[in-house]
């Protein structure tokens, strides 16, 4: 039973379309229609102006004054060694400085820093 309904439904699957193509036969009518259309125009126009412009120009000074260096560079060397104490601030950042548990100051900064005041006769 189920193979009759199988072929009944495929041959009027493959008759279907060729009775529907048959019927679109016959002449072919022509249709002509008159349509307006309004179209909407935009123009551009590009103008050159001239404008004025004002320039502000920036100048910078440079001021020199000599100061002997080696009278305040010795000075401020000898302070620091008389004092025997140097103030360096350092950002608590591991591993370039950073506290111990124990409040001492560690890591590559320090003894950066150490070894250029040893080098100046400072401890």
């Amino acid at each position: 039973m189920r193979l009759k309904h199988i072929f009944v439904l495929l041959a009027v699957s493959l008759v279907l379309p060729v009775v529907a193509a048959a019927c679109g036969g016959g002449e072919t009518q022509t249709v002509v229609e008159t349509v307006v259309v309004e179209k909407e125009v935009e123009k551009t126009v590009i103008e050159t102006v001239e404008v004025e412009k004002e320039v502000i120009q920036e100048v910078e000074k440079v001021v020199t004054v000599e100061v002997p260096a080696e009278a305040d560079a010795e000075s401020t060397l000898a302070r620091i060694q008389s004092e025997g104490v140097v103030r360096v601030g350092f950002a608590n950042e591991n591993p370039y400085a950073f506290a111990k548990p124990d409040g001492t100051l560690s890591g590559e900064a320090v003894e950066v820093a150490r070894a250029v005041f040893a080098e100046m006769g400072i401890d």
